[in-house]
Formats: C-alpha cells, structure tokens, sequence
C-alpha cells in the first residue's frame, strides 16, 4: 500500500475484524493471511446486494457471502471518508477502488438494440 490514505482507512476499520474492514482490504486488492477474509471481486446482484466470495473463520473454505447492501456499504464508505476527514483527492480514490472492484452490477441495463 503506497498511499497513506490506505493505511489510515484499514486501521481504522480494524483490518479483516471488521465487515467494513474485510470489504475495504479486498477493494484495495489486498489479501489477510488468515480469514475472514475476500477473494477477487465483488457482483451486484439485481437487488443491490453485493456478493464476494468470502472466506470465514468456520474453516468451509471460500463461499459466495452477501456482504449487504450497495448503499449501505457506499454510505459506510463515505462515514469513513468523512470520520478520517480525507482530502478530495483521497476520497476519490477511495471510490475508485471501490467502483474498480465491482465486477458486475446486475443492476445495470442497458437501452442498446
């Protein structure tokens, strides 16, 4: 992590002990050595609910897990943005990474014939 920002905002959020922790270590691709911890990227389905493939402490290996709602989720980022008082350009960074590890969002449709 080259950024300070990336540091702050994982401290912050407890590193993997956390729900918003966990998301924020994968979104910034990075990988804890022991669970609970998310692998790649992250689908929303057509509901808004956000899946990942998530590995928890009950030893069942990777599982897709509902990690909850985009909105939820965007607002708990921007309460972190906020909380750790993060400058524009770290704040738009922030949700970069965060559009960047959605890979799909079935929510999306599109008006092309």
């Amino acid at each position: 992590m080259e950024k300070a920002w990336k540091l702050k905002t994982v401290r912050s959020t407890m590193g993997n002990q956390s729900r918003l922790g966990c998301i924020l270590i994968a979104v910034l691709g990075q990988m804890p050595k022991h669970p609970p911890r998310i692998r790649g990227g992250a689908i929303i389905t057509s509901d808004g609910l956000v899946i990942a493939d998530m590995e928890l402490r009950n030893g069942k290996g990777f599982l897709a897990t509902p990690l909850g709602d985009i909105t939820e989720i965007r607002d708990n980022f921007r309460c972190l943005a906020d909380h750790l008082k993060l400058g524009d350009d770290e704040r738009r960074e922030l949700f970069i990474e965060l559009q960047k590890w959605i890979v799909k969002d079935y929510r999306a449709t599109s008006t092309l014939q």
